[in-house]
C-alpha cells in the first residue's frame, strides 16, 4: 500500500495501489501521515519525493472507502474528515523539504497530496483535477491546501515521460 524507501539522504515514499491508481482509503491515509511524521524527525533524512507507482501518481479517495463513508454519521464523517487533514498536515508541516513527482492523473485528494508538498514536478502527461465537484461534492478538504500552495507557481518545470 506504501512503500518507502532511503537512498543517499532521500526518502522515496511511493503510493503503491496501482490496480486502483493509487486511490486513498483509511489505511493509506494513516500510513502517509506516520510516515511524514516518522521521516521529518530522521537526522539521516534530508528530502521526500512523494510518488505513484503505475499509470497514476492518485486519483483521489477509493471508491470503496466513499460508499462506506456515505453511510456515516455526521460525527463520523467529522472523525473521518480529521483524519485527512491530519495526513495533508503531516506533510505541510513535515521539516522536511517535499517534492512531489506527478505523473498521470492526480485528482481529489491526489492534487491535495500535491498541494501539501513544498514543489511539484510533473511529467507532460500528469492531469490534475478536483473531479469530485461533478458528483456535487465541493472538494472542501483540499481545497485549503490548494488555496495555500499558491497553486499556479507550484509546478517547479515539466519533465518528459521516461
Amino acid at each position: 500500500m506504501l512503500k518507502t524507501n532511503i537512498q543517499d539522504s532521500v526518502a522515496n515514499v511511493i503510493l503503491d495501489r496501482p490496480e486502483i491508481h493509487n486511490a486513498l482509503n483509511e489505511e493509506l491515509i494513516a500510513q502517509l501521515t506516520q510516515t511524514f511524521k516518522d521521516l521529518g524527525s530522521r537526522p539521516d533524512v534530508r528530502a521526500i519525493i512523494l510518488r505513484g507507482n503505475g499509470k497514476s501518481f492518485s486519483a483521489g479517495a477509493d471508491l470503496n472507502w466513499t460508499k462506506r463513508v456515505a453511510g456515516f454519521t455526521p460525527e463520523e464523517n467529522r472523525r473521518d474528515a480529521q483524519v485527512a487533514i491530519e495526513m495533508f498536515l503531516a506533510i505541510v508541516r513535515c521539516p522536511k523539504p517535499v517534492f512531489a513527482r506527478v505523473h498521470g492523473a492526480a485528482l481529489g485528494g491526489g492534487s491535495g497530496l500535491v498541494a501539501a508538498s513544498d514543489i511539484s514536478v510533473a511529467t507532460e502527461n500528469a492531469q490534475f483535477g478536483f473531479t469530485e465537484v461533478k458528483l456535487g461534492i465541493v472538494p472542501a478538504l483540499i481545497s485549503p491546501f490548494v488555496v495555500a500552495s499558491n497553486w499556479n507557481g507550484k509546478c517547479a518545470r515539466v519533465f518528459p515521460d521516461r
